[in-house]
């Protein structure tokens, strides 16, 4: 077991990198002016970045070091291929963006239903049903902004195929990457 104050240099560490990575085009936003793209694809997800170790120690909730940074480079994705055009230069970036959020919204639903007893049918049927639901939001807010970029009725079925393998990826593998969070 790695002691907690050698975790928190770790983590640390770690995070610091994803954090100067980010700061590039949030400056380069801010000198272009192009405030509704420093919005849309940076602010929400740093304010995330910062709050969510406090939102974790307000809920009592230890992380092991690997979880801390899953969640953090989830955390960085969208904001990363914004800005380093990678959804742009890179047509598989857009699957890779959906698989990985859907992993981690994914595992959100399934911690909160294993730890309040819910049955396997129960499990697979409600967190396919959120993981859809909130995949649908995500459509319709893409649709609805100029700078969020929507490649066609086919790009938003790749997105439903990628956020459904994500899904399955943490029905299968999270239960025991996740036994430290929702069995306590």
């Amino acid at each position: 077991m790695i002691p907690q104050k050698v975790q928190r240099a770790l983590i640390f560490k770690d995070l610091l990198l994803l954090r100067i990575v980010l700061a590039v085009p949030i400056i380069y936003n801010l000198d272009s002016g192009n405030i509704s793209n420093l919005l849309i694809n940076h602010v929400s997800f740093i304010i995330m970045l910062l709050i969510f170790p406090n939102l974790l120690k307000a809920f009592k909730i230890k992380l092991e070091p690997v979880q801390v940074i899953w969640i953090s480079l989830g955390l960085v994705i969208h904001p990363l291929g914004a800005a380093y055009s990678l959804y742009y230069n890179y047509g598989f970036y857009d699957a890779i963006a959906h698989f990985y959020s859907a992993t981690l919204v994914s595992s959100i639903l399934l911690v909160y239903l294993w730890r309040n007893d819910y049955n396997k049918k129960q499990i697979w049927v409600y967190s396919f049903l959120g993981i859809t639901f909130l995949g649908t939001g995500w459509e319709i807010f893409e649709r609805l902004v100029d700078d969020l970029t929507v490649y066609g009725f086919w790009d938003t079925i790749g997105d439903y195929f990628f956020n459904t393998l994500g899904w399955l990826a943490t029905i299968k593998y999270g239960k025991n990457r996740l036994e430290n969070v929702w069995n306590r």
